[in-house]
């Protein structure tokens, strides 16, 4: 629940977290319920005998910890919290022994007094043996739109413990990344449940690769409503799934106008740049939907081949007119 909280503090969604229980005893209920192989975990850490315990606290006191104010402190001052005995018997003895663990930001103290009572403190709650500042600082760094190695050398230069690259990961595969799907799912549903019955829908279509020319691995696809300017189906293409990089768009359009079909949504026109196997595609496959092209596209195209002919000697007449030829085509 946690890490959809840091959603929507990211992506403010006020309806989605309506009938969705706050208590962090079940702080992952839907998600992943795996916990033992909490890599930040180790069983030689724990009190065993305290995890219920520790579980009805946070949800007695149902804290929202996503909110919740956090401070900086220094070791030197976080010293001078533990010269008397925190113990059950609460002696105040002097402590004779201290021992500071940590794992990733969660520092853990476990102090002697003079009177032999023993204690155990930590810097952040638990939950399901997760420390939960770990879990927010990687889901600020995931939500916010930063990286692992940014945040590590921010930490690093100011002395901050930190947890691992592998820590991050893990975090984000287990719990993060289920989050943003799930969130996405929802919104989607939500969103296409009231195209249902649009007869007049026109959608724009264009794809994206993770690098220019032909050896790219990941192509996107998207279709947005050229009206609300809402997107309303996506698609990921790798490579192997094709013939070759060039096929990923055409292969992401097919996938996007399935999802639609699928929701029983209606698409009566479509517009796409000049992409000579879109064209094909939709002529043979989807004819009943109205294919334009973008005049975007077509703008930058006529400006392109503007300019290259104006570099020869009998058109260099053309070169003023480039700018008007363009604007008089939109």
């Amino acid at each position: 629940m946690i890490a959809y909280q840091v959603v929507f503090h990211q992506i403010p969604t006020q309806k989605y977290l309506r009938g969705h229980n706050s208590s962090f005893g079940s702080l992952f209920s839907g998600i992943s319920s795996n916990y033992d192989n909490d890599i930040s975990f180790h069983p030689s850490d724990a009190d065993t005998d305290n995890e219920e315990s520790e579980d009805e606290f946070i949800e007695e006191h149902n804290v929202n910890f996503v909110s919740e104010m956090k401070y900086v402190v220094f070791n030197s001052q976080l010293k001078q919290l533990f010269n008397k005995c925190l113990g059950d018997n609460q002696c105040a003895a002097p402590v004779v022994e201290l021992d500071y663990r940590h794992k990733g930001s969660l520092v853990i103290v476990n102090g002697t007094c003079l009177h032999n009572h023993h204690f155990e403190w930590r810097s952040q709650p638990l939950s399901n043996k997760m420390a939960i500042g770990n879990l927010l600082l990687a889901a600020s760094i995931l939500y916010s739109g930063n990286t692992y190695t940014t945040a590590a050398e921010f930490f690093d230069t100011f002395k901050l413990k930190f947890f691992s690259e592998n820590d991050f990961y893990y975090i984000q595969r287990k719990y993060l990344l289920p989050v943003v799907n799930s969130m996405w799912n929802s919104q989607q549903q939500q969103l296409l449940s009231e195209y249902e019955g649009n007869t007049d829908l026109i959608v724009a279509g264009d794809g994206r690769s993770d690098s220019p020319g032909h050896s790219a691995a990941f192509g996107t696809y998207s279709l947005m409503d050229t009206k609300t300017n809402a997107v309303l189906a996506t698609s990921v293409v790798k490579v192997t799934e094709v013939n070759n990089s060039y096929s990923m768009e055409k292969e992401g359009l097919i996938r996007c106008l399935n999802q639609l079909e699928e929701a029983h949504v209606t698409v009566t026109t479509l517009a796409t740049e000049r992409h000579p196997q879109i064209s094909k595609l939709m002529k043979d496959e989807y004819s009943t939907i109205s294919h334009q092209y973008d005049v975007w596209h077509m703008s930058k195209s006529i400006k392109k081949k503007r300019a290259a002919a104006a570099k020869r000697r009998e058109c260099a007449e053309l070169q003023p007119w480039i700018k008007s030829i363009g604007n008089h085509f939109w």
